[in-house]
């Protein structure tokens, strides 16, 4: 297996809950004596939203409020940290090397820094519809596009998974 994977990689951004699949990736990367890489997505588009004069965001204690490019830079700031912290509790209880970065794109930015000889680890949110998986297309990188991806949902992985 490691002849084969040069590192293990993880997508990570704001929206999804990625313990299972860092762990995932964790274990990978340990039997496969490779490193552990983790890349957070600042979205654009969320980053975007922000810029709009009628954008509003609603709390429990505020209500509607004006959603500003400083407060969303600011959340995007912690879920990376949150998920720098978690990325590197769990590569040290599973072994791996890790090394982590922050990229600012699309969801499918963290393709773009992956090349042929890396596995990529993705979370879902949810169960695949009907079994399947929608998978984008990412063009660019430091390569060629992954060969290998790993899908795992919530309540699946140790169970099954999807591997394309």
């Amino acid at each position: 297996m490691s002849d084969l994977i040069e590192r293990v990689v993880i997508p990570l951004d704001a929206a999804s809950e990625s313990r299972n699949a860092i762990d995932i990736a964790a274990r990978l990367a340990a039997h496969a004596h490779q490193p552990l890489h983790g890349v957070f997505v600042e979205d654009e588009d969320v980053l975007g939203l922000a810029t709009l004069t009628f954008a509003r965001q609603v709390t429990l204690e505020a209500g509607a409020v004006p959603l500003t490019l400083r407060h969303v830079e600011e959340e995007l700031h912690l879920a990376a940290e949150r998920g720098k912290r978690d990325l590197a509790a769990t590569a040290e209880q599973r072994g791996p090397a890790w090394s982590f970065e922050i990229v600012r794109g699309s969801s499918q930015s963290a393709l773009l820094v992956t090349s042929e000889h890396d596995l990529v680890v993705a979370g879902a949110l949810t169960r695949p519809v009907a079994g399947q998986f929608r998978v984008g297309c990412a063009a660019g990188g430091r390569g060629s596009a992954p060969r290998r991806v790993h899908f795992c949902w919530r309540g699946a992985c140790g169970r099954r998974a999807a591997w394309f």
